[in-house]
């Protein structure tokens, strides 16, 4: 392969996500599901009469969670600050070792410099584009021509896994897979070096994606391609044991490199809501996919559609548990063509062998119905077994293409191609009659139809292509046309499954905003009682009290149940609340109305202050000690317990009170508020407890005039310190230990990997001045 080679196709690739994303190329739009939000208040009042609206509802998710991860991230540039904390949602969270975040992945760099849109809109193509690059450079690198690499290249970067999946961290971990696996094959071909730094590279990059599921499931498939092809190579024991440990040394350096990731997500895992009744709820909903749904492997929307309004199979999720399995009908005709006359190479009956096996395993481990529903005990989302298989067959595919124009062939040669292609297409046909009269009730039956034809038409004429080669057309053309058709079957696929936005129609300044925002830094707010989603504000930098995720820090989770809803009166105001938004003219209960002013209303939603709410800083002169969390909300559920007057740890913290308290409490005020560090100014009659009603989280740390105090938690959740009568200013500072540890493991490694990568150059570039 040659640079001009690899960036021809490179060219092709930029083609073909241009063709996926007209809008974007032509005419400048964000590849944003931002339609979306013009269906919610108070958005809807601002809807463009341009606006073309999103038919495919499922990329929601990006902006009730994505978007809010970049605000922070964004304000921790603009500060000057590492993005490790976001400030906008639940008193606090985590932002680095929120996996999903992927602030250290490299392709995120465009966010450092471009508003958020612009820079999401380069990252998501750019990491398309490179899943193309990879499979690329994957199919050269294991032995294929450059047209069934080119075929592999297309397949799967435009295949149902990665297109479904766009708005998704996904794509990225997709991305490094064939990577993953071309260093899998140099070390079982025996060639140690190349291996070696391709799998090393290829895993920390892996590691430093967003989505540890995809990562893990598809790393699992590759170990076990990795172990088919060095047992199918035959090395001796020796040579067996070094390349086990070559690999197994390239996954050690992967995990000490990324371990400023990893360790931050370690320690987010233990101090968070994930526990086993968390788990068995995540497999009671993903345990699995119904046997019948592999059908979308060859035909994507056999059970509709949402954007069409074609859904009618309650068990099969539109895109996130059927259409995603789409690897393309003309990729079924490439495997087809495996089956023609004539034996592969010893190398590629390897491969393919490596390859089939995990792939037919991850199907089926993949599958809800039984023998393997026993398997869905495991704390694990089944339905990833299928990400190895997903890669696995089209790459198989590009396989029976090389296979098929290798040789010179004969018309007849196709029978058996022919008959294979066949069995699918009969297994979908008897579905469409097993299901034909509840598609009839339902007015489906045509829609359904459509779709069987139309995949059996384009593997038909991939079919009709490869017996072109009966004919002395040329190779290359060959694979050139299946690979053509091969992407419009694709884009075809994902037709209204990919939308886009102009730049001007996104996140609007509204009334509303304008006026919540005009309230300044610190303020939370409740959303969720007008009936607005949670994470929609956040790129505003409107703080709420709720938030969209699945880990959550621990102590904030069991506040909000140990307290709601008969103790909510009392915590409520701990969580200073100071604004709340409900539906204009919504009819509130009396005992809320006497605490509760409207100051304004905006956009069809009525703003009230809350007078219950205590300040985000302020002084308590006692402080009680109760290290049993279950007896802290007792004594907090008590009649007599008022947390303005006494402050109460679950920490080993030695108690103390006053006597005689002096009639003012003192003064704090919040004199800086960032992402990672908040500043109070503390004037205090006596020794007192300063209460900051954020997050308590291990990295916070405190400063007191240049020295540093303990942090502890008060109230269960919120940050507590002790501070001395008089004058102070204590600065809170986000410095996790995890972070710190993994920097020192991480960047010796980096060095010495560095060093050892120059030297290795240099050592090359001798040898080839000394070549004769």
């Amino acid at each position: 392969m040659t640079w001009q080679e690899l960036l021809a196709h490179a060219l092709l690739l930029l083609v073909m996500v241009a063709c996926l994303f007209p809008a974007t190329f032509l005419r400048g739009e964000r590849t944003i599901p931002g339609a979306l939000l013009y269906e919610h208040a108070p958005w809807k009042y601002y809807r463009p009469a341009d606006l073309t609206p999103a038919k495919n509802r499922n990329p929601y998710e990006y902006l009730s969670f994505f978007v809010k991860l970049h605000a922070a991230e964004q304000m921790a540039h603009e500060n000057a600050q590492w993005p490790l904390w976001n400030p906008l949602e639940s008193t606090g969270v985590p932002l680095l070792a929120n996996y999903q975040s992927a602030v250290l992945f490299p392709l995120r760099i465009p966010h450092w410099f471009l508003d958020p849109f612009t820079a999401d809109t380069v990252f998501l193509l750019l990491r398309l584009w490179l899943c193309g690059v990879t499979a690329y450079l994957c199919g050269r690198g294991i032995g294929l021509s450059a047209g069934p690499s080119r075929f592999f290249s297309l397949a799967w970067m435009m295949s149902g896994i990665c297109l479904n999946w766009f708005y998704w961290p996904l794509p990225e971990v997709l991305a490094l897979m064939p990577v993953v696996v071309l260093g899998a094959e140099y070390l079982a071909l025996g060639r140690a070096r190349a291996g070696f730094t391709t799998l090393t590279v290829g895993a920390i990059l892996m590691l430093l994606t967003g989505h540890p599921e995809t990562a893990f499931m598809g790393c699992l498939g590759v170990g076990a391609y990795f172990f088919l092809r060095v047992t199918l190579e035959k090395h001796p024991a020796t040579t067996f044991r070094k390349t086990v440990m070559l690999a197994g040394g390239a996954w050690a350096l992967a995990l000490l490199v990324c371990a400023p990731q990893i360790l931050p997500f370690l320690e987010y895992v233990r101090n968070s809501n994930i526990s086993l009744d968390s788990f068995q709820h995540t497999i009671s909903r993903f345990s699995g996919i119904p046997l019948q749904t592999l059908v979308c492997l060859l035909i994507p929307r056999f059970f509709g559609i949402s954007a069409h309004e074609t859904f009618w199979l309650d068990e099969a999720d539109n895109s996130n548990t059927t259409a995603f399995l789409y690897i393309g009908a003309v990729t079924w005709t490439a495997l087809a063509l495996l089956f023609a006359r004539g034996k592969l190479s010893a190398r590629m009956r390897a491969q393919a062998l490596a390859l089939a096996v995990p792939s037919l395993a991850g199907i089926f481990f993949a599958l809800r119905s039984q023998p393997v529903s026993a398997l869905n005990a495991l704390p694990v989302w089944k339905y990833w077994y299928a990400t190895f298989p997903l890669f696995g067959l089209p790459l198989l595919g590009a396989f029976g293409v090389q296979h098929w124009l290798d040789a010179k062939r004969r018309l007849r040669e196709l029978a058996v191609p022919l008959a294979v292609l066949a069995v699918p297409f009969l297994l979908a046909a008897g579905l469409f009659l097993f299901h034909k009269r509840v598609l009839a009730m339902q007015g489906l039956s045509d829609y359904v139809l459509r779709q069987i034809l139309f995949a059996a038409c384009f593997a038909a004429l991939g079919m009709a292509i490869a017996a072109a080669a009966c004919f002395r057309v040329p190779v290359r053309a060959v694979a050139g046309l299946l690979a053509l058709v091969l992407a419009v079957d694709l884009v075809f696929a994902s037709r209204d499954l990919l939308p886009t936005i102009p730049a001007t129609q996104l996140y609007p300044e509204t009334k509303l905003t304008t006026e919540l925002q005009a309230k300044g830094h610190p303020v939370r707010i409740s959303v969720l009682t007008a009936g607005i989603d949670s994470g929609l504000m956040q790129h505003y930098r409107i703080e709420q009290l709720h938030g969209y995720d699945v880990l959550y820090p621990k102590r904030i989770v069991e506040f909000l149940e140990k307290t709601y809803p008969d103790d909510w009166r009392k915590a409520e105001p701990l969580c200073s609340l100071q604004y709340y938004l409900f539906p204009e003219g919504a009819e509130l209960d009396p005992a809320d109305l006497s605490s509760l002013e409207r100051t304004g209303t905006a956009d069809g939603i009525d703003i009230y202050r809350s007078s219950r709410a205590m300040p985000r800083a302020f002084l308590v002169q006692s402080l009680e000690t109760v290290v049993d969390p279950d007896a802290l909300f007792l004594r907090m559920h008590e009649e007599s317990f008022n947390p303005a007057a006494a402050a109460i740890t679950d920490a080993p913290v030695p108690p103390f009170g006053l006597d005689t308290r002096p009639a003012a409490p003192g003064t704090a005020i919040i004199e800086q508020w960032t992402p990672a560090k908040v500043a109070v100014r503390v004037d205090a009659p006596a020794r007192s407890v300063l209460v900051l009603t954020d997050a308590y989280y291990p990295g916070w740390r405190a400063y007191s005039d240049g020295g540093e105090t303990p942090v502890f938690p008060v109230y269960h959740n919120f940050r507590g310190v002790l501070v001395d009568p008089g004058v102070s200013r204590i600065e809170f500072r986000f410095q996790p230990a995890s972070l710190r540890m993994g920097l020192w493991v991480s960047c010796p490694v980096l060095c010495l990997m560095t060093v050892w990568a120059l030297c290795a150059l240099i050592r090359r570039k001798r040898r080839q001045v000394c070549a004769p």
